[in-house]
């Protein structure tokens, strides 16, 4: 009897211990969410069927809904990534590649913050040979979430320059130059840009009675049929064409001709005929811009298809009665300042904590970003005086988010007293006033010695 009953308890403790040893497991199962099979099922009830049906502005909405669902890091960059793929077959390359590689903007938070430049998390871009490759199996987010190296792949960045081609818009200068040389190797020939065009040095607009004239971009090619998935083998391939045919019918309307886009050092350009495919469907495209009724006519050689870097300048005339304009930013604030003054400045909105300037940069605030790193105008403009260390003029940039402008509050810049050198000379005028006081007595006095 006492052996029957020794033996029960044994068994009831072995159950107990083994009760004791799975917990920990169970806990771990509940606390590290099941990530491959949530990215499955994303994939395969969400994602893809707006990505066959090429309903990319769907596909958006949907993607911003996962994002603020996101239950952890991991999600949220596998959300980055598709994010990153609907803006580009949207054919907003631009947009694309700031969500995926800008670490500047503090109002994105780019793939490559997210990821600390592929050191944490997702350890490599994201291409198809790599991820095929990678054999981190317990470390990267490929491999734990099981992507799908086909459809989750970002290889067609690496392509960029031959797919697409940026129109640079110039104001000719002489009719009777050949301006077909400034879109051929320019180590052949010894044409400067100034001899033919006239630079505009500052970021502006194009304005007759004060309204901002319009161009439009128009492609000859046809480009009615929006392409079709189940036409494609690849998924990349029907990615790069809807994203040409996205980005042909996006630019085919009014472009402001606004001069923001610097092509070479204070030389701007339109900024919204970057990005141009090159083909479609096998043909180079054609097309010309229609500007106040003048046609400036662009097209693309079967040989410039296959060729790196492409791009197009199109002279147009200047037309009587236009004017440039200065453009204002209106969220920015640009300081021009000696470098020994920079700490004096304190910034400050309507109803906040006034601080020093330096306090904001790399500060995580909501409401005004500092960026300092500006290339000082003094280097461009007396540069002798710079290499002499005479002086130099720093530049300071000051952004301020929309929705702080929304409520139309004040921001305050003070220039105090604290900066560098400020004691030095305060004694410097107290010794001159103290010398000019002994001045005036004695020249009182010694006349009547």
């Amino acid at each position: 009897m006492w052996i029957m009953k020794t033996i029960r308890m044994r068994n009831i403790l072995l159950l107990l211990l083994l009760f004791l040893l799975s917990f920990p497991l169970v806990a771990q199962d509940i606390a590290i969410p099941p990530f491959k099979d949530d990215i499955y099922i994303y994939k395969k009830d969400i994602i893809f069927p707006y990505y066959k049906d090429g309903d990319f502005k769907g596909l958006k909405e949907e993607i911003r809904n996962l994002q603020k669902e996101a239950k952890n890091i991991q999600e949220d960059i596998y959300f980055k990534i598709w994010e990153i793929k609907v803006e580009y077959c949207l054919g907003n390359i631009s947009n694309a590649l700031k969500i995926k590689n800008d670490t500047d903007d503090p109002l994105v938070n780019s793939l490559e913050e997210l990821t600390d430049s592929y050191k944490i998390y997702l350890l490599h871009e994201l291409t198809i040979e790599k991820m095929i490759d990678c054999e981190k199996y317990d470390d990267c987010l490929c491999q734990i979430g099981g992507f799908d190296p086909y459809l989750d792949n970002l290889d067609y960045f690496d392509n960029l320059n031959y797919n697409f081609s940026n129109i640079y818009i110039f104001f000719q200068k002489r009719a009777d130059r050949n301006l077909d040389v400034l879109n051929e190797d320019q180590t052949k020939n010894n044409t400067k840009f100034n001899d033919l065009f006239y630079p505009i040095e500052y970021q502006s607009t194009i304005r007759e009675k004060n309204d901002i004239v319009s161009a439009k971009l128009y492609i000859i090619n046809d480009i009615a049929d929006k392409p079709d998935y189940y036409d494609y083998e690849m998924n990349d391939e029907f990615e790069q064409y809807i994203s040409k045919y996205n980005r042909l019918n996006t630019l085919q309307k009014n472009i402001p001709l606004e001069f923001t886009y610097e092509k070479t050092n204070r030389n701007y350009t339109t900024e919204k005929l970057q990005y141009i495919p090159k083909e479609i469907k096998g043909s180079p495209i054609s097309g010309f811009i229609l500007i106040n009724d003048y046609r400036y006519y662009f097209e693309f050689k079967e040989d410039e298809i296959l060729t790196e870097n492409v791009e197009k300048i199109v002279p147009i005339f200047w037309v009587d009665g236009w004017k440039i304009v200065p453009n204002i930013e209106k969220y920015k604030i640009k300081l021009l300042i000696h470098e020994d003054y920079v700490d004096a400045i304190n910034i400050y909105i309507r109803g906040n904590e006034e601080k020093n300037i330096n306090d904001y940069i790399n500060l995580d605030d909501e409401n005004i970003f500092v960026n300092t790193e500006i290339d000082s105008l003094s280097i461009n403009k007396w540069p002798k005086l710079v290499e002499e260390n005479v002086f130099q003029t720093k530049e300071i940039e000051i952004t301020i988010s929309e929705e702080e402008d929304k409520v139309q509050n004040d921001l305050n810049v003070v220039l105090t007293n604290k900066y560098s050198g400020y004691e030095k000379e305060q004694r410097r005028k107290i010794i001159s006033m103290v010398l000019i006081g002994v001045g005036i007595a004695l020249n009182i006095v010694i006349p009547f010695l």
